[in-house]
């Protein structure tokens, strides 16, 4: 489904391309299913409220419209195999399982140290993010940006993640829920001469996840320094609980960071559940 923006009534977003279709991550044209973004198991789809970030940047006033969805955030972009298979047998166990482990961490009243380390299995869970941010795209079968390496890295389970993309992730103990695609944003917040980077951010409890072409960004952990492990080898994957966030970082607007986005970074969304459900 390509957006046409003139006009855009963002009352009525629907990520939905219809029951037949090409699918975002393997191209084949045929029955297309719902896949939760981000995936039952991590946390429990329920009633939310979604904001558009193009409804944002046009709304007459600074809230804008929001839109309820009652089973979470989906989108019907993308076929059973690779909802079913790919995504849901071969990389969402990993990614629900990080994601328990550190959101108990989180809820518990026990204060962690400043960093602990947490088997995983890391290859499993960069392709969970890597195929829920393609089933993410409403313009259909986008080949620009990162879509291209990251279409044929998660297609093929023993492939490394290519040496183009960096995965970086922080604690992220909020319910608010963020998808944005394709945003350019300085490399350095505050240094505009420093140049610039590109963008892909799924937020949700407990862990964030940042895709770019930057080989570092404001000391984050990086994730792809497993980019060559094997499908299903567990490792042990450090979380600092001494660096926190606001839940907006690190896609807001401040004197010291402003972004770029065309057509797909305007279909970027914020969620808001009505009644959040931790694992």
């Amino acid at each position: 489904m390509s957006i046409d923006h003139t006009d855009k009534d963002w009352t009525k977003v629907e990520f939905d391309r219809g029951k037949i279709g090409r699918c975002n991550i393997c191209g084949a044209t045929g029955k297309l299913s719902w896949d939760h973004v981000p995936p039952k198991g991590g946390i429990t789809p329920t009633g939310i409220e979604i904001l558009p970030v193009g409804g944002m940047l046009t709304a007459k006033d600074k809230a804008g419209k929001t839109i309820i969805s009652q089973n979470g955030i989906k989108y019907r972009t993308i076929c059973e195999r690779c909802n079913n298979e790919r995504l849901g047998k071969g990389c969402d166990p990993a990614l629900n399982t990080f994601a328990g482990d550190v959101g108990r961490i989180c809820i518990s009243p026990v204060i962690p140290p400043r960093v602990v380390r947490i088997s995983a299995k890391p290859l499993n869970i960069m392709k969970g993010v890597l195929g829920h941010l393609l089933a993410a795209n409403t313009i259909e079968f986008e080949e620009a940006g990162f879509n291209t390496p990251m279409r044929e890295c998660f297609l093929n389970p023993s492939a490394p993640i290519p040496d183009m993309l960096h995965i970086f992730y922080w604690v992220y103990p909020y319910p608010f829920q963020v998808i944005k695609q394709d945003i350019g944003m300085p490399a350095r917040r505050g240094r505009f001469n420093d140049g610039f980077g590109f963008f892909k951010i799924l937020k949700y409890f407990p862990v964030a996840y940042l895709v770019t072409d930057l080989l570092a960004y404001e000391d984050l952990s990086e994730l792809t320094v497993h980019r060559r492990a094997k499908p299903g080898e567990i490792r042990e994957i450090s979380i600092r609980f001494d660096k926190k966030f606001p839940w907006e970082w690190p896609d807001n607007v401040d004197p010291g960071n402003f972004i770029l986005m065309g057509a797909t970074g305007m279909e970027g969304i914020h969620g808001k559940p009505r009644m959040t459900t931790r694992r």
